[in-house]
């Protein structure tokens, strides 16, 4: 038998939560040390002042239609490529 996943927050515990998360990607932003996403830098939220300098702010025009289009679960792999759990759908084998 599958129980239903227990909610650990609510949505009006997680709404604070993702609205400080917003703030804090448009003020403080996050660092990107992935040089191939200077393309997604110059389309969404403002770029670095130079390729030397990592940390980019987001916008939260950026950030929504990102949200929109991502993916409900992630599958997490191990060193070997093998699919070992997604979080939310039980324990791990």
């Amino acid at each position: 038998m599958r129980l239903a996943p227990l909610p650990v927050l609510s949505a009006g515990e997680l709404e604070p939560i993702h609205q400080a998360t917003l703030t804090w990607l448009e003020t403080c932003g996050v660092e990107v040390l992935n040089r191939r996403s200077n393309s997604f830098r110059k389309d969404c939220g403002r770029s670095p002042q130079s390729d030397d300098q990592a940390a980019v702010l987001f916008s939260r025009s950026c950030v929504a239609p990102a949200l929109a289009i991502a993916p409900r679960a992630l599958e997490v792999f191990d060193w070997d490529g093998e699919s070992i759990f997604v979080p939310g759908e039980g324990p791990a084998p």
